[in-house]
């Protein structure tokens, strides 16, 4: 029998961990009795950690990591993918919002199609107006700009053999996407279309929702900067142009040109460009910095 390891992130999840771990066992009995469940608790206000470890009174398969405080989703699952054993890594959220009873089903789909990487993508579900909005720009965004394309609506459940998580572990971005690091990892992959349900509440707010997707595309292509070059190369060839236009009606057809409105446009536009540019800029540079620094990812408090 294959060993399976089961990686999940807690916060604010008290409520679910129950569930979540009396339905995860039922889909492993299906396929094997060697297992792992792996908590990894990423500075969770609530008793999430507490109802882990009783639940580890009765099950000695289940290890608790316990982060010194919250750094991040991705980066927790980064964390928790290095203390995986097993011969399948099998990774989900413990809210629940994605059916732990799928596991067979990615399961039986790595196997029968000899893949390395299994990923879930959701069923397209009625969202607010603004959300699946501004979900379809960033896709079409990322895709145009960076080197690679990633699948619409990549959900966090998906399934990995231990060659695909070996070659997984090698990257070390500070700034994690998780959608991208599993297309550039490459190996043979496949989407499964799953339904997702909704608990009432995300734990993303629309500022940190738009902070990853910033994050997400500049770490992934450097075009901005190429986009910026030829915008600066573009309107300086067209203010050369411009001027020649001027000095010929000036000295030719004594025409001259004024109004302050048109002015004014130009100054402003002007500015916006080159403030944007200096933006664009800065947030490499900041990349940078912080990539240089090489503090760790994440730090962990205990390991139960």
């Amino acid at each position: 029998m294959p060993k399976i390891s089961i990686l999940t992130t807690l916060y604010r999840s008290e409520l679910f961990v129950k569930d979540f771990y009396d339905k995860t066992i039922d889909s492993l009995n299906n396929i094997t009795d060697d297992y792992e469940i792996i908590f990894v608790d990423d500075g969770s206000p609530d008793q999430s950690s507490l109802q882990v470890i009783e639940l580890k009174k009765k099950d000695s398969k289940i290890t608790l990591i316990e982060l010194s405080r919250n750094f991040g989703q991705l980066q927790a699952i980064m964390c928790g993918l290095k203390y995986c054993t097993g011969d399948y890594i099998f990774l989900l959220d413990s809210d629940l919002e994605e059916d732990p009873g799928l596991l067979s089903l990615f399961y039986k789909t790595l196997n029968d199609n000899k893949l390395d990487f299994v990923y879930g993508q959701t069923i397209e579900r009625r969202k607010l107006f603004i959300q699946g909005f501004l979900s379809s720009i960033f896709y079409t965004v990322f895709n145009l700009l960076a080197d690679i394309n990633i699948p619409k609506n990549i959900t966090m459940m998906a399934m990995m053999n231990k060659k695909y998580l070996t070659s997984l572990l090698q990257f070390t971005e500070v700034h994690l996407f998780l959608a991208g690091l599993y297309q550039l990892n490459g190996f043979k992959q496949k989407g499964l279309f799953i339904e997702k349900s909704y608990k009432g509440f995300s734990s993303y707010s629309l500022v940190a929702r738009f902070t990853m997707a910033i994050d997400a595309i500049f770490s992934f292509s450097s075009r901005p900067l190429y986009y910026i070059s030829f915008m600066g190369m573009f309107i300086s060839v067209s203010s050369v142009i411009l001027s020649l236009v001027l000095i010929f009606r000036k000295f030719l057809l004594d025409e001259v040109l004024s109004g302050w409105t048109s002015l004014m446009i130009a100054i402003l536009f002007l500015s916006g460009l080159i403030i944007t540019s200096l933006g664009i800029i800065g947030i490499y540079i900041g990349k940078i910095f912080i990539q240089t620094k090489n503090r760790p990812n994440v730090i962990i408090r205990s390991i139960y």
